[in-house]
């Protein structure tokens, strides 16, 4: 079972800069990677509240991928940690007309450009990366790549690099909530 353990450090006005936490991140040994613009296609189910269960249902397009993901109800309370679904597909409209002949509702399309990194850190392999433009402040955050079996003592591991920058974690994303309401919220929260 793949398992997406996950921390984000949002990167409030008046702390330290992208460009500081990106200086002391390289001084640890991460590499900058070429920046890219994502698509995120987010699907209500048709009887399951996702408000509810914690889920999220997407279609991600990247600049050079396409990918479906399925993300399970979160099973750690310290970082996002959760059961995570993905799959190759060549074409995201094909997924979206099965996705809605099945029932599923589309609520929102995230865009969102991200300046990614790489860095080994105690063992594992985390992929982080700066998101620009996400109202007040900015997030880096920081996954475990190689999507092994939640612990503790990995979870501490993936929260290193962003103790070494000062910037405290958090558990969720916060995106922004649609006109829709309540019931579509939680779509976006993944």
């Amino acid at each position: 079972m793949a398992i997406e353990v996950e921390l984000k450090f949002p990167l409030l006005p008046g702390a330290m800069t992208v460009e500081q936490v990106t200086d002391r991140l390289e001084a640890i040994g991460a590499r900058p990677m070429p920046s890219r613009h994502q698509n995120d296609h987010y699907y209500a189910h048709p009887d399951r509240d996702f408000a509810q269960t914690d889920e999220a249902l997407r279609i991600r397009e990247d600049e050079h991928r396409i990918q479906l993901t399925y993300k399970g109800p979160l099973i750690d309370e310290v970082a996002k940690t959760r059961r995570e679904l993905e799959i190759g597909i060549d074409s995201a409209e094909i997924a979206a007309e099965i996705l809605e002949s099945l029932g599923f509702r589309p609520v929102r399309v995230v865009a969102k450009q991200r300046k990614p990194f790489e860095l080994s850190w105690q063992g594992i392999s985390v992929k982080g990366g700066d998101r620009p433009g996400r109202g007040p402040g900015r997030l880096c955050g920081a996954r475990d790549d190689q999507r092994y079996r939640f612990s503790p003592s990995g979870t501490r591991s993936l929260a290193g690099p962003g103790h070494q920058t000062g910037a405290r974690a958090e558990r969720t994303s916060k995106l922004p909530v649609p006109a829709a309401g309540r019931r579509d919220r939680a779509n976006l929260s993944r």
